[in-house]
């Protein structure tokens, strides 16, 4: 259910902002113009910058709903034809904040997952994480490590005393 997060029932918020939110609108326009867009995608709401979720097929690497990081609720669907090169076309890209694979067969997803250069890889699901998991990109993604211990080690700096005898 999208719409204001304060309402009870609500799954999924507004998008950042009104750059973020003209980005998400410029990626769509380009898929439906290619007749991609699978389901979703339309405006929810007369305010804010709320759009539902989408999946989007026939994409593939050079598209830019593929190559640009989204943040957004957006789901590329990408075929592939042979599975051992799927994680390398997967990690042919200069981000890797989050990913997931989806399958039916939950045990090849996870072998594809553990391959996969990015901070998170979600499996047959997407954006699940709470305060407790430490949250981390790969390559030009993220800015260090947030929530979680590992995010309160960000604010720290270790220092080394070492005094003679």
């Amino acid at each position: 259910v999208v719409g204001d997060g304060l309402h009870q029932g609500t799954t999924m918020g507004p998008v950042a902002n009104k750059a973020q939110y003209k980005k998400l609108k410029s990626l769509l326009k380009s898929a439906a113009r290619d007749g991609k867009i699978l389901s979703g995608g339309k405006r929810k709401g007369k305010k804010g910058y709320f759009i539902e979720p989408v999946i989007v097929r026939g994409v593939s690497d050079g598209d830019r709903i593929v190559d640009e990081e989204q943040f957004g609720p957006i789901l590329p669907i990408i075929k592939y034809s042979n599975i051992k090169k799927i994680a390398d076309i997967a990690n042919d890209t200069d981000f890797g904040l989050g990913a997931s694979v989806w399958s039916r067969d939950r045990a090849r997803a996870t072998r594809i997952a553990g391959q996969m250069q990015a901070g998170t890889v979600w499996v047959n699901q997407c954006t699940n994480i709470g305060p407790h998991i430490p949250m981390a990109g790969f390559k030009g993604s993220g800015l260090g490590v947030e929530q979680a211990e590992e995010g309160l080690e960000e604010y720290s700096q270790v220092q080394v005393l070492n005094i003679a005898r």
